[in-house]
């Protein structure tokens, strides 16, 4: 089963185009990076990046995870003002 954190990972390695990059903006190990993108791979039994010289690529299977990703952001964001803009006033 895939968690938050596996969006996260693949969104960051998206956003980066590389295991380097994303391993900096997780500050996280970039062998952990590696290893979880592979699990994640193997568990989906689907790509998710092409990886060639110029970085990794987003495959049609990682856009959609991307998108999941950007989603579930975008929701936990609002979900944090509402709380906090009730918190405010309450």
């Amino acid at each position: 089963m895939l968690s938050w954190d596996d969006f996260r990972i693949v969104k960051a390695i998206a956003d980066r185009k590389s295991l380097i990059e994303a391993a900096k903006a997780l500050r996280i190990n970039q062998s952990t990076v590696f290893r979880k993108l592979g699990q994640i791979e193997h568990e989906l039994d689907a790509r998710l990046f092409k990886r060639n010289r110029s970085g990794y690529a987003l495959t049609p299977r990682g856009e959609e995870m991307v998108r999941l990703a950007e989603r579930m952001a975008q929701d936990v964001a609002a979900f944090e003002q509402d709380l906090l803009g009730k918190t405010l006033t309450d």
